[in-house]
C-alpha cells in the first residue's frame, strides 16, 4: 500500500507520540492533534521543565526508507515547526530546545539551559495510566472563545501566542491565533 501512496509510510509516528510522557512532577509532555484557528490541521508537543513550558508545533519528516518502518521497530526525531524555547511564566526563555527523539517507550529531549550554556538531556517515559497535564488548556480555551481584535495605526508591540510564535501582528503568524 505504501508504493501506491494509498498509507502514509510514517503513519505510525504519531501513534507513537498519542500519549502523555513524564519523568517526574517537574518534567512531563504531551501531544495532540488539532487545526489552527485559520483551520489548518495541525500536530501540537508540549513539554514542561522545570518550571518552564512550551506548546508548540511539529512535523514528521519522511525519511528515505520510512516505507520499511514498523511500529516500534526504531526511534524518530520530531521536528519542531520553529525553534521550541521553555519559558518561565513571566515568559523568559530557560531552555532552548536543540532535539527531540521518540521511541515507543521514551521521549528524550536535549535542551541548552541558557543560564549556564550547559547541554542537558531529558528522558521520559510514558506516563502512568490517569495521569494528566494543564499543557493545552489554555490553548484549546483560547481557541474555542470568541476573540475581540483591536485594530490601530499605531506600531505593534511583540507578543507571545499560546502557541509559543513571537509576533508583531494581530495574528499569529504560525497557527493563526488572534493576538
Amino acid at each position: 500500500m505504501w508504493a501506491t501512496g494509498v498509507m502514509d509510510p510514517d503513519w505510525w509516528k504519531p501513534e507513537a507520540l498519542n500519549h502523555r510522557w513524564y519523568r517526574d512532577d517537574d518534567a512531563y509532555a504531551d501531544y495532540c492533534e488539532g487545526s489552527t484557528m485559520m483551520g489548518f490541521a495541525a500536530k501540537f508537543l508540549g513539554i514542561h521543565y522545570d518550571g518552564a513550558r512550551i506548546y508548540g508545533a511539529i512535523e514528521f519528516p519522511h525519511t528515505s526508507g520510512s516505507a520499511s518502518f514498523t511500529p516500534g521497530e526504531e526511534p524518530f526525531e520530531v521536528k519542531p515547526a520553529k525553534a521550541f524555547e521553555l519559558k518561565d511564566p513571566e515568559g523568559n526563555i530557560k531552555y532552548s530546545v536543540s532535539k527531540i527523539i521518540c521511541d515507543t517507550k521514551t521521549l528524550t529531549f536535549t535542551m541548552l539551559k541558557l543560564s549556564s550554556n550547559e547541554e542537558i538531556t531529558v528522558t521520559m517515559e510514558i506516563a502512568p495510566e490517569g495521569f494528566t497535564t494543564d499543557l493545552f488548556e489554555e490553548m484549546l480555551q483560547t481557541q474555542n472563545q470568541t476573540v475581540k481584535v483591536e485594530v490601530s495605526d499605531q506600531p505593534s508591540s511583540e507578543w507571545t501566542c499560546p502557541c509559543g510564535a513571537n509576533n508583531t501582528g494581530n495574528f499569529c503568524t504560525e497557527c493563526g491565533h488572534p493576538r
